[in-house]
């Protein structure tokens, strides 16, 4: 849908950065697979960014805990080219 939406505007398709703000399917603290899996579902499709909303009321821990537990396969996930 964006690549025929850019093509009607003629905006360059590779030039945007496609982002997605999550959670994207599953929670990447309580099923950290199933987070990644989504991730890699959306890298396929040209993904470049997942944003989270850090949860709960300690907002610097969640995002410690995510950063331990998914960060190093998070980033071995590359997108596919636009």
């Amino acid at each position: 849908m964006l690549r025929e939406h850019c093509d009607r505007l003629g905006t360059d398709y590779a030039a945007i950065e496609k982002t997605v703000q999550g959670p994207i399917v599953a929670d990447p603290l309580t099923d950290p697979n199933a987070f990644l899996r989504s991730a890699e579902q959306l890298a396929a499709l040209g993904v470049e960014h997942v944003h989270l909303r850090a949860a709960g009321p300690d907002m610097a821990g969640f995002v410690g805990r995510v950063g331990d537990t998914i960060a190093e396969r998070l980033a071995a996930i590359r997108p596919a080219a636009g």
